[in-house]
């Protein structure tokens, strides 16, 4: 089966080489597997001839869609007459099984989201004669599992690439369905009992502005391309409907969406957010989060499903996905456990809609960062080319430290800065200074043993406690629960950045009298034992190089 598809294109091609059609040939996808359905089609009605081949084949009454790709490869046979008389006698010779397997096969779209979908239609729970819409999806997969759950429920699908639409109604035609609906240009009917949107695949602006204002006139269109799609979905739904949207964390997080997440909130539009785990689709190894919108909402529902999964491998990568169990769990959990978030929690936290920054167990005692550092400044700003001209491993007055400067909790590297002397009394760190990255993935966590010049996107925390020493606070933002703590104020997609407003937020552990002198006493032998090793790592490879010198 593997390299049936090639096999009939090369007959159907034989030696046609000239570039007369609109496309030069039919030996590229989706092309070639189209060419396979016009035979499949040609099996099913063999009265079918390439002047009637839109409109007693691939022309569906179900299908609002601009079937260009499905009329490029038309073309290109009516402008090869000899190769459409190989397709007719190539067909013959298969069956329309055999057919519709190649066609499915070869169309089928390696990203999938399949365990996502199963979890959005569970969600969904569509009644009978109940109206749902898929907004942007690369495979057929959401319309075909809505069908099987619940024959009599209307499912619509708008997909604005018109390519995507013909490869989804080939392949749904040959499934034998057809009591569905396909738009290629925008559904504006207000109507829809449930929706689910894809806001990964299309990073483009739309048009979707005059639909939304007529619902929604103070909507702050433009700002970003994912809530855009949010607010034409919203101009769908029916006032008892529900959206479910698959976005990113930045879309969720980053400041330049505030005035969008403010308008949502307010509005009372978000209904909740669930965290999703890592690695649920090909390459995307950061976490996506499901966003659910319905209206009259005076809190935001917050649930953490990140660990609920199992692993599994697709095409050789691994992934996660969820079982059965874990959808179930997930849904009764969201509905009876989340955590609900008045809109002035969320005010306060500048919409910053991430839900590990509102799941904190509220049983342990903390305090604030803030509270033990009297000052935050931050390293100065240098382009690579005047970094690469006054900063070098050649001796001067000025040590200094880079973010690559931080390795495995220490300070490990050190160069000298041979510029200009400036006033850089606030980019300096002094001896018991915190150091952290601006960014992180982990955040990088060091403690100045002595004075350096701090170049690029190093925060220095100016320490003053005295009751809780330098080491215990560096030890847990060192840990995976400090990390999740500082990734819980921090905003980003892919490369999270903390802010010093957000440094100032963290909330530091505090255990009973004893526990905490001896936590204390612990994590002080912990990074004297991490400087000791750094320490020995350091004087050996010295001696490397002496010994060689």
């Amino acid at each position: 089966m593997t390299n049936e598809l090639d096999k009939i294109i090369d007959y159907i091609i034989g030696d046609i080489k000239d570039e007369t059609s609109y496309i030069n040939s039919i030996n590229e996808k989706p092309f070639s597997v189209i060419t396979v359905y016009f035979m499949w089609l040609l099996k099913k009605n063999p009265r079918i001839t390439l002047e009637t081949l839109e409109s007693e084949g691939f022309y569906k009454e179900w299908a609002h869609i601009a079937y260009f790709s499905f009329h490029d490869v038309e073309n290109y046979f009516s402008d090869h007459k000899k190769a459409w008389e190989r397709l007719v006698k190539i067909s013959i010779k298969y069956s329309e099984e055999t057919l519709k397997n190649i066609i499915l096969q070869e169309s089928e779209n390696d990203e999938k989201l399949e365990s996502i979908v199963d979890l959005v239609i569970r969600f969904m729970d569509v009644k009978k004669g109940e109206k749902v819409l898929e907004i942007f999806d690369d495979t057929e997969y959401f319309i075909t599992e809505c069908k099987k759950r619940n024959p009599s429920a209307s499912v619509l699908n708008y997909e604005d690439i018109f390519m995507v639409a013909n490869v989804n109604a080939m392949r749904l035609n040959v499934q034998g369905y057809s009591n569905i609906e396909l738009y290629t240009d925008p559904y504006e009917e207000r109507d829809i009992d449930k929706i689910f949107v894809n806001t990964l695949i299309r990073n483009t602006k739309f048009v979707f502005d005059y639909i939304v204002k007529e619902t929604f006139p103070d909507f702050p269109y433009g700002i970003s391309c994912s809530w855009d799609i949010c607010g034409y979905a919203l101009s769908l739904l029916k006032e008892n409907g529900r959206a479910f949207v698959l976005m990113n964390g930045g879309d969720l997080t980053v400041k330049q969406n505030k005035d969008i997440r403010e308008y949502m909130c307010d509005n009372g539009y978000i209904e909740g957010i669930i965290k999703l785990p890592e690695k649920m689709i090909g390459d995307v190894r950061t976490n996506l989060y499901l966003l659910i919108m319905s209206f009259g909402n005076s809190f935001v529902k917050f649930y953490d499903a990140k660990d609920m999964y199992i692993s599994d491998r697709v095409n050789g990568k691994k992934i996660n996905r969820f079982s059965d169990t874990n959808i179930s769990e997930i849904i009764r959990s969201y509905n009876e456990k989340a955590k609900k978030i008045m809109i002035e929690g969320i005010s306060r936290n500048q919409y910053n809609l991430n839900p590990t920054r509102y799941l904190l167990n509220s049983q342990e005692n903390t305090i604030e960062l803030g509270n033990m550092i009297y000052e935050i400044n931050r390293g100065i700003t240098l382009s690579a080319k005047k970094a690469d001209e006054i900063i070098s491993d050649d001796i001067s007055d000025i040590k200094c430290i880079m973010p690559s400067s931080i390795m495995n909790g220490v300070v490990q590297t050190v160069s000298y800065y041979h510029g200009d002397i400036k006033s850089f009394k606030k980019n300096y760190a002094e001896s018991g200074d915190i150091l952290i990255t601006k960014t992180g993935n982990p955040f990088r966590v060091a403690i100045a043993r002595e004075r350096y010049l701090v170049i690029g996107n190093i925060y220095i925390l100016k320490y003053n406690s005295t009751e809780m020493p330098v080491e215990y606070i560096k030890c847990f933002l060192d840990s995976k629960k400090g990390q999740n703590e500082m990734k819980r104020f921090a905003s980003g997609p892919l490369t999270p950045i903390i802010s010093i407003s957000n440094i100032n937020r963290i909330q530091i552990p505090v255990y009973e009298n004893k526990l905490q002198k001896e936590r204390i006493l612990v994590s002080k032998k912990i990074i004297s034992n991490l400087e000791e090793c750094y320490r020995q790592i350091s004087n050996s490879r010295q001696e490397i190089n002496d010994m060689f010198n």
